[in-house]
């Protein structure tokens, strides 16, 4: 008798458990997955790191707004640690193993040429953070978005424009000898021709180069009364040493992979009156009141320069970057789980061809407007110039 009331209390306890249990797990569908290879350490970890912070504020936004389609956000996130042929390791791990339903972040410009293969192959979605889609040209293949201007859009011809209005008529240009510097050479031209000027000098100088006297000294000769440099943040800093410590006098810019709080604390007061170009963002309080962006652009800074001090323009691509994500899946059939997958074949294309349909997104890069033959999805003038005042980045007036 004891073993049969001792089996029914048992019974009943299983069934009081799985009473309670059950709707707690049907409760919490499927997430969709979202895959992330970030730098978060290594030379330039602190571009990775930014990013983070970004994503992390808006995917816990996204998420306690109970997600998307009734489904949670959910990232995978590896550090690549600043070496191109990570970040094709981390998204063969991501596609083949964690088997996310999109791919998103990648800083490094290599490392991104290495995955587009695997996204191709994977028929997988990425958006990305790095500006390596080139205007008027198509996507290399049609999973590939995103959310950063190439230079013809966001940098080149904005300081050429800036110089030139500024009184400068002999505008020099100096350039890593990369695919960065070369490509902002092409715009350089172009836009110089397009103004009807000449270039007072061009000038290059080798990767991870220490010493650029000769190039500079060169440009002094040749009369300039404005240098644009195309380079990275140290880089940058020592030509601009040089040329001031060579005595020259006139005014100088540099495009738009300075604009970071390191460049900065690295310049000091070498760098001030130093003008780039970037989002919004970055100098939020001074936009005008009727800026459509200023809203956006006030919530992202205020996030993140009362947490962790000067703002990054990099937390602002994982914004725009989770901002599309979000509205692609909107348009994604809600029915369709990404748990099985099956049904994640399906929603990489329908979310793919909704990024396709996106228009009229108010992001920190601009205002999107994605089509079947433009994944970048924005125009020139959503990039404005910035001016180091104060030791800090100011909206150029």
């Amino acid at each position: 008798m004891r073993k049969q009331v001792c089996g029914v209390v048992v019974v009943l306890m299983c069934a009081v458990s799985l009473f309670w249990a059950s709707p707690a797990k049907s409760a919490e569908p499927a997430p969709y997955v979202i895959g992330m290879a970030l730098d978060l350490t290594g030379v330039v970890g602190s571009i990775g790191t930014a990013e983070k912070r970004g994503f992390d504020y808006m995917l816990d936004k996204v998420n306690a707004a109970g997600g998307v389609n009734g489904r949670k956000l959910k990232p995978i996130v590896y550090d690549s640690q600043c070496i191109a042929v990570n970040d094709v390791k981390n998204a063969k791990r991501l596609i083949e193993v964690d088997k996310v339903t999109i791919l998103s972040g990648f800083t490094n410009i290599q490392g991104v040429f290495g995955v587009f293969p695997l996204v191709a192959e994977a028929k997988i979605p990425f958006i990305m953070g790095t500006p390596v889609l080139a205007t008027g040209a198509p996507p290399p293949n049609p999973w590939v978005f995103t959310v950063v201007p190439d230079q013809a859009m966001g940098s080149t011809p904005i300081l050429v424009n800036n110089l030139a209005d500024r009184g400068c008529t002999k505008i020099a240009f100096i350039y890593v000898d990369f695919i960065f510097g070369q490509t902002g050479l092409k715009w350089f031209q172009d836009t110089m021709q397009k103004r009807g000027l000449k270039p007072a000098a061009i000038e290059k100088y080798a990767m991870n180069a220490i010493e650029m006297d000769s190039q500079v000294a060169r440009i002094k000769a040749s009369g300039a009364d404005g240098i644009i440099i195309t380079g990275g943040p140290a880089d940058v800093i020592q030509v601009v040493k040089t040329a001031h410590n060579l005595g020259f006098t006139g005014k100088i810019a540099a495009e738009y992979a300075v604009v970071s709080p390191e460049f900065l604390k690295l310049g000091g007061k070498e760098i001030e009156g130093l003008v780039s170009s970037s989002l919004r963002a970055i100098a939020a309080p001074d936009l005008a009141p009727n800026d459509p962006q200023k809203k956006i652009a006030m919530e992202m800074y205020n996030f993140y320069t009362k947490k962790y001090g000067d703002m990054s323009l990099y937390a602002a691509h994982a914004w725009d970057m989770t901002a599309i994500i979000v509205e692609g899946l909107k348009k994604v059939d809600p029915k369709l789980d990404p748990s099985k997958p099956e049904d994640v074949v399906k929603i990489r294309a329908q979310f793919r061809d909704g990024v396709e349909q996106i228009k009229g997104l108010v992001g920190q890069n601009g205002i999107f407007n994605f089509s079947p033959t433009d994944h970048i999805g924005l125009k020139l003038g959503c990039y404005v110039p910035v001016v180091v005042k104060d030791g800090e980045w100011k909206l150029y007036r």
